[in-house]
């Protein structure tokens, strides 16, 4: 068995008799780590019925679970056959994929005077905005606003070079914010 941490995986118990004959009735719950699963709102012990031989339940995994977690299904019984305690199963345990948050700035090189487009990389960041500075001063974005909104996983500024730049390298320095989070950047935009 694979359980992704976050996720919900399906426990399964399969209850047979040493007949073969099919079990259609009783219910089953199980034990993690030697605790019996509850609902986390109401306390009540997670059952699950038994139809046609088995017995399933939907269960969100944990951040606790790890590959020492020890998972058992116990069979309540039913009219014919006495409470059964499965044999331990130690499930393998995966960590869900990660979107990590890239944000940079591209460095740019052009001439004074001539207008530049500035890229910057706001991948996995969502719904913030996005301040651009050249040389201290704030860029403004098409629409005359003093930032732009994250729609992607680019932003692209549009800056022309001010003439009396001499050669030399300026700072490029971003900010993303969002809530309470905010990241800094910086590039730099190399006069020639």
């Amino acid at each position: 068995m694979t359980a992704t941490i976050g996720e919900t995986t399906v426990l399964t118990a399969t209850i047979t008799t040493s007949e073969e004959t099919e079990v259609n009735t009783g219910r089953v719950y199980f034990k993690v780590n030697g605790k019996i699963l509850r609902d986390t709102d109401t306390g009540r012990i997670l059952y699950a019925d038994v139809t046609d031989g088995t017995a399933t339940l939907d269960y969100q995994v944990p951040k606790t679970w790890n590959e020492e977690t020890t998972i058992e299904a116990v069979f309540s019984g039913n009219d014919e056959l006495p409470q059964v305690t499965s044999n331990t199963v130690n499930p393998t345990i995966a960590t869900p994929e990660t979107h990590e948050a890239e944000f940079a700035v591209a460095d740019v090189t052009d001439t004074a005077g001539s207008e530049v487009t500035i890229t910057v990389t706001t991948k996995n960041l969502d719904d913030g905005k996005v301040v651009l500075k050249v040389n201290g001063k704030t860029v403004k974005v098409d629409d005359g606003k003093l930032y732009a909104k994250v729609t992607g996983d680019l932003v692209i500024f549009t800056y022309t070079v001010p003439k009396t730049l001499k050669a030399g390298d300026y700072v490029i320095k971003v900010v993303y914010t969002s809530g309470a989070t905010k990241l800094g950047v910086e590039g730099r935009l190399v006069v020639v």
